[in-house]
């Protein structure tokens, strides 16, 4: 869970006009990072105990919600989004009406994602929505669950409406793809392109752990911002520009966290050491906590969560991914 203390970190300290403007301008400002903040620390905070579904049925609504975002022909980034929206909806309903209405709510939240991708979306009726519900309503039965409603047409609309009003009309929430997105973009910005070709290596090897989370990790219990803080600190680490043991949350010795750290990574054979000469350490790092407006204690705890969750996804049957695009 984000401190906090911390949600609001973004700061403009150390920068000048010019480079402020550059962040706005490609729509990772300040302003958007801390408003962001806000929302999921919010978020989390009224979030019920523990997640509604048990993995099996999460497992299930997933892979349905991946079928029918292809088959809406949207990119890969909005999986992120639709499974953040099932998991922060699905907290609050009592877990017999979650599972009871799953069907229903795998396609109203994928027609809610098109519709905000394109509000023309008018193709979105041609498909046959009942006989998607049903086939999801038949392997749900096989997982034991009897009681699961197939959904009529009228069923999914009203969900849709539900959805809306418990996501307060946003439709948009910060996922794991876009923090990490402004991350990159925003320390991009900041070190003047000067370590492009390394943050380009960090996006490239970022997107495909986002996704491997996914399965593993409920986003109404760890908070996007936890896990893609993580990430990016400890492929930053990969890529030579932090030191490994500057991650280390104070709850692990150090060989403990080396060993985290090496089932973390899938192709981790040495533990990273940093390439920048002293002098540039500070500015770098001063850049990197700018970038992700989190002081060094939160950094610590994310890298850590973040370590635990990829070792938990890598020891998982990871499902087909699509590219990401940058």
């Amino acid at each position: 869970m984000p401190d906090s203390t911390d949600s609001t970190t973004f700061h403009v300290l150390n920068h000048g006009d010019v480079v402020i403007d550059a962040l706005r301008g490609q729509h990772v400002g300040n302003e958007l990072m801390a408003s962001w903040a806000v929302r999921e620390s919010q978020t989390v905070r009224s979030r019920s105990c523990g997640s509604p579904v048990t993995a099996s049925v999460r497992n299930c609504a997933l892979q349905s919600i991946q079928y029918l975002l292809k088959m809406l022909d949207l990119p890969a980034d909005a999986l992120f989004t639709a499974v953040t929206l099932f998991d922060l909806y699905c907290q609050h309903l009592p877990v017999d009406q979650c599972v009871r209405a799953l069907p229903c709510v795998c396609c109203a939240i994928a027609r809610l994602v098109k519709k905000n991708d394109d509000a023309a979306a008018g193709t979105i009726e041609r498909h046959n929505w009942l006989h998607i519900a049903s086939h999801m309503t038949t392997w749900l039965k096989k997982l034991g669950h009897d009681q699961v409603d197939a959904p009529t047409l009228k069923d999914i609309r009203r969900e849709e409406r539900a959805v809306l009003v418990a996501m307060d009309w946003q439709l948009s929430p910060p996922t794991i793809y876009s923090w990490l997105m402004a991350f990159c973009t925003r320390l991009d910005g900041l070190t003047q392109s000067e370590y492009t070709v390394c943050v380009q290596w960090v996006w490239g090897r970022g997107f495909p752990f986002a996704t491997h989370l996914m399965p593993v990790v409920s986003f109404a219990e760890v908070a996007p911002r936890v896990l893609a803080t993580g990430i990016f600190s400890l492929l930053l680490a990969s890529a030579g520009l932090l030191e490994l043991r500057d991650l280390r949350s104070e709850l692990l010795g150090e060989d403990e966290w080396l060993q985290l750290f090496a089932q973390s990574q899938p192709l981790a054979i040495d533990p990273p050491r940093c390439a920048l000469e002293e002098g540039r350490r500070e500015q770098f790092a001063n850049h990197f906590h700018d970038a992700i407006g989190c002081n060094a204690v939160a950094v610590k705890q994310y890298s850590h969560e973040a370590a635990c969750a990829l070792r938990k996804a890598l020891a998982s049957p990871q499902p087909q991914t699509g590219k990401a695009t940058h």
